[in-house]
């Protein structure tokens, strides 16, 4: 189709002149000649291909094969922590035979004398400290065998022994109070002196042992894993230390 530039209405290709209006398609003499324009279709584009950039893995050191580096024997304070728990669980069997016996003696004053003695609670307390000895044990057993649950075995083994150092405190200190002036003075001292010294000793070692097992790359190298620190609640969302045999092959968290 060719426009009138007059009146602007479409006309036929060929027409000489408007149909509308008569005005002429010719160009004055010497105009310059411009061929119809075409509707030619939009020209596509296409992105440049670029072959997909490659990256270099992370480098992590080489990994040292199980049981060729230092780390993955028991050494160091790991073996002085196993000596230790050993050491602790022997004198805590020779602690229980006395208590058993101490019962024993309370049991028949409360027979004979009708003195209150809290055999209930004291009772409870042994039982307690059972489970403490047996849960030590367990901890050196699965830290030899690397089971990850070893650390929560020690926080096990730790508090069931502070409750029953406490209930021990607590029940003694109302039997103390109900003999009156029969209970000499200076061993009732004693005993809150060994009993509380006794708990603030477990409460140093319990909190000085689990910034060592968080932080220790000794024990995360033989450990072979983090997973020892997932499993208590006072460890689970601490911070994995970096192995030294380049086991790590994955970042930690």
């Amino acid at each position: 189709m060719k426009q009138c530039v007059n009146c602007g209405n479409q006309n036929d290709i060929n027409a000489a002149v408007c149909s509308y209006c008569g005005t002429s398609f010719q160009a004055p003499p010497g105009a310059q000649q411009f061929a119809p324009q075409q509707n030619t279709p939009p020209q596509q584009y296409t992105a440049q291909q670029y072959p997909p950039q490659q990256y270099p893995p992370q480098q992590y050191p080489p990994q040292a094969p199980r049981g060729t580096h230092d780390y993955h024997k028991l050494g160091g304070w790991l073996m002085f922590i196993v000596i230790a728990s050993i050491i602790g669980a022997l004198y805590s069997a020779y602690g229980l035979i006395g208590s058993v016996n101490d019962l024993g003696e309370l049991r028949e004053l409360n027979q004979f004398f009708g003195i209150d003695a809290p055999i209930g609670a004291l009772t409870f307390a042994l039982v307690l400290s059972v489970v403490s000895l047996v849960a030590s044990v367990v901890f050196v057993i699965f830290l030899v065998q690397r089971n990850p649950n070893c650390v929560l075995i020690y926080h096990i083994s730790v508090a069931t022994d502070l409750i029953a150092a406490v209930i021990v405190i607590i029940s003694f200190g109302s039997f103390f109070n109900s003999l009156g002036p029969i209970m000499p003075a200076s061993e009732i001292t004693e005993f809150y002196a060994t009993a509380i010294g006794a708990i603030v000793g477990a409460v140093i070692a319990l909190i000085i042992w689990t910034v060592y097992f968080t932080k220790s790359v000794r024990m995360r190298t033989y450990m072979g894993s983090d997973e020892y620190l997932r499993k208590s609640p006072l460890t689970k969302s601490a911070r994995s230390p970096i192995p030294a045999d380049g086991s790590m092959n994955t970042p930690q968290m």
